[in-house]
């Protein structure tokens, strides 16, 4: 018997199987690819920018003036303590000046009162020598005749030795008032206010008086031994006689009465002091010890106490600076890690990881070198990151920041 031959299925109908049998395949594909979309399309961690920062000292203007010159230029390196500025000080050089010259003045007052006391001692002392070699007169008839001539020549050379003295601190009060004129004329010979001649003069008058008091001392020593050996002659005499008493004048107290001419003195010497105190302030000197991050004036500007000089960033960063865009859909929170990384090279970097130290409490200008276009300002909300030292980051060095996935 012969076998029976296949009945071919026609094409229309294999394709119509073709396409049933198809169908659950085609929708598996279809909702892989749908998985694999919606996967993709999901929220992923934003990356950050960053900066590198350091601690800032900042040194502001003490008081009111010019700046003169400015010593620094930003990005430099500077000492603690370094001048980094300095101010006009015309004025408080003049009010040194003026001080130093009332000093100057109320010294030479205080030397001249001196004088007048001492002068005035000089004359009662004088006063008193004459009134005992009167006494002595009186009493000649009961000395011999010797011993008369003795006491009377000792009295005159007393007599002389005072004089001698009074004269010569007149001549010294003379030397310092002519010295006080001299110092007034070479500080106005600077101004140009009085005439070199005039100066000339007043300090030959000085010379020649100074000369003088020194002749009057020379004088007054040669007096003085003149005197001792009268005196010697006399006591030889006067062992077994008995002479008229001698009084003295009283003392006078000098500290007591020149009190208040030391005061007024030592007021004007504290004065002069704050003055060179004040003057120490206009030179303005680096805070701390780091590179100038900022530089707030420029020579022949006019600043106001408080105004800003110069900002110096230490040398070694202590954190990182983090802005965050104000548009930002998943912000972070205090205490999320984060990974920071610095480029050491065209194409590699390294990283360290850190933490979310604070957040700042309002939206902020970015720093202008973070703007992706420079010509539109972004703002944002500055965090701080942790230190993370063993990247060795530079003060200004740009990083890159990215949030660590929170493991559920």
């Amino acid at each position: 018997m012969a076998p029976k031959s296949t009945i071919p299925t026609p094409l229309a109908q294999r394709l119509r199987r073709a396409r049933v049998g198809a169908i659950p395949f085609v929708v598996w594909i279809l909702g892989v690819l749908l998985s694999m979309k919606l996967w993709l399309a999901g929220p992923t961690p934003p990356t950050y920018v960053g900066l590198a920062t350091a601690p800032e000292h900042v040194l502001a203007a003490p008081i009111d003036g010019e700046v003169e010159h400015v010593l620094v230029a930003p990005f430099q390196y500077v000492e603690a303590g370094e001048p980094v500025a300095s101010m006009n000080d015309a004025r408080i050089e003049a009010s040194i000046r003026t001080a130093r010259a009332e000093l100057a003045h109320l010294s030479a007052e205080a030397r001249a009162q001196r004088a007048a006391l001492v002068a005035a001692d000089l004359r009662a002392r004088r006063d008193e020598a004459a009134r005992h070699a009167s006494a002595l007169s009186i009493a000649s008839l009961e000395y011999p005749a010797e011993l008369r001539a003795f006491h009377a020549d000792e009295a005159d050379l007393d007599r002389r030795v005072l004089e001698t003295r009074l004269a010569i601190t007149t001549s010294e009060l003379e030397a310092d008032r002519i010295e006080l004129a001299v110092n007034r004329s070479r500080a106005m010979l600077d101004d140009a206010l009085r005439p070199r001649s005039e100066f000339e003069d007043l300090e030959k008058r000085l010379l020649l008086e100074r000369a003088r008091a020194a002749g009057l001392r020379e004088f007054a020593d040669a007096l003085h031994e003149e005197r001792d050996a009268a005196r010697a002659r006399r006591r030889e005499l006067t062992d077994s006689y008995q002479a008229p008493p001698t009084t003295s004048a009283d003392e006078v107290d000098l500290d007591a009465q020149l009190a208040g001419w030391r005061s007024a003195v030592a007021v004007q010497e504290r004065e002069l002091d704050e003055l060179a105190l004040l003057r120490d302030a206009y030179i303005l000197r680096a805070p701390a010890t780091g590179y100038v991050a900022e530089l707030g004036v420029t020579p022949r500007r006019f600043v106001l106490a408080g105004a800003l000089v110069l900002v110096v960033a230490a040398g070694e960063t202590n954190e990182v600076s983090m802005w965050v865009a104000e548009s930002a859909a998943m912000p972070p929170a205090v205490g999320d890690r984060v990974v920071v990384s610095a480029a050491v090279g065209p194409a590699a970097r390294v990283d360290a990881e850190s933490i979310v130290q604070a957040i700042g409490p309002r939206v902020e200008l970015l720093p202008e070198r973070l703007w992706r276009d420079p010509r539109q300002a972004e703002y944002g909300r500055a965090c701080r990151v942790g230190p993370v030292a063993s990247l060795g980051l530079t003060p200004g060095e740009r990083v890159r920041i990215d949030p660590v996935a929170s493991t559920p």
